[in-house]
């Protein structure tokens, strides 16, 4: 059976986050937990379509906004299809993930075992080498801040065998689950965690189309929004909050996920985005780096 794998977990990537996203991202995650003032929240439902509906509305101060569609509509249906839609269009070949995060400027995120901080302005690009069923051949990740320094390298190679920087660790197979064959997935975001932790504090969610990505497309987009009854005080945040929506937007026709992002809203109604990712992606040749870390590993087996 093949399992089915986040590049992430695929690559043992973002060890840091655990350790470095700090207090920042822990004060303002917590501030989610509050008790959002939402009436009438719809619930998301979490594995069945067919659990937790809501009407599909346009914001009436919106423009270009339309509903998905007129009858009630699952939020984890739209999103299974999307998702479902990125893996089916995967075909043979060196697929390239572009990203590039942005933590407020100052944000302490951390420094990874080999003493590199991790940067609050990330370039981080995934290349993974596909057969025409959408297996993992090869794969590698370097993370870069964005003045051009490496910070952090993880590499996969054919059997599976995987190598981190951040460590310095080779670690087999069968230790991190990336035996053959490893499917791929492009990234999601994380939105189903999202959305099941959006039912739980009785978030609102909605659902847009037309909406305008920060590269210029257009696509559909999922909205998260939560009202707190009361400003939230962080030690991250010189105002309390007030307020926070999780915006994720996707290629309707390719699924792939082209920005997502965390704004949170402040007591004197300004927003501090708490991070933004943006994505793009290619099919095409590995530069000759990526190609000497994938030779450097198959040379110290």
């Amino acid at each position: 059976m093949q399992r089915r794998l986040f590049l992430s977990t695929l690559l043992i990537l973002f060890i840091g986050v655990g350790i470095g996203l700090g207090s920042y991202l822990s004060g303002h995650s917590n501030a989610l937990g509050a008790n959002p003032a939402q009436a009438s929240a719809p619930e998301i439902g979490t594995d069945k379509a067919a659990e937790g509906t809501f009407n599909a509305y346009s914001p009436a101060a919106s423009t270009g906004v339309v509903p998905v569609k007129q009858e009630p509509l699952s939020t984890v249906e739209i999103l299974d299809s999307l998702q479902h839609k990125a893996v089916e269009t995967l075909h043979a070949g060196w697929f390239h993930v572009h990203e590039e995060k942005q933590f407020p400027p100052g944000t302490d995120n951390g420094i990874f075992p080999n003493g590199k901080r991790i940067p609050a302005h990330q370039i981080n690009d995934s290349w993974v080498h596909l057969d025409e069923t959408g297996n993992v051949i090869e794969a590698v990740f370097i993370m870069r801040s964005f003045n051009g320094e490496v910070v952090q390298v993880a590499v996969q190679t054919r059997d599976g065998t995987t190598w981190n920087s951040a460590t310095g660790e080779v670690s087999p197979c069968e230790e991190v689950n990336t035996c053959p064959p490893s499917r791929y997935t492009p990234p999601t975001g994380n939105l189903t965690w999202d959305l099941r932790q959006a039912q739980e504090r009785g978030a609102q969610v909605s659902v847009h189309t037309d909406i305008s990505a920060s590269n210029g497309k257009s696509g559909t987009e999922i909205l998260i929004t939560d009202l707190f009854d009361e400003p939230v005080s962080t030690a991250d945040s010189e105002q309390p909050l007030t307020g926070a929506a999780t915006r994720a937007i996707f290629d309707p026709q390719t699924g792939y996920l082209l920005l997502k992002e965390v704004v949170f809203t402040l007591q004197d109604g300004s927003t501090e985005v708490f991070p933004r990712s943006a994505f793009s992606y290619a099919y095409e040749q590995p530069s000759e780096e990526v190609l000497a870390y994938l030779r450097q590993m198959e040379a110290n087996k």
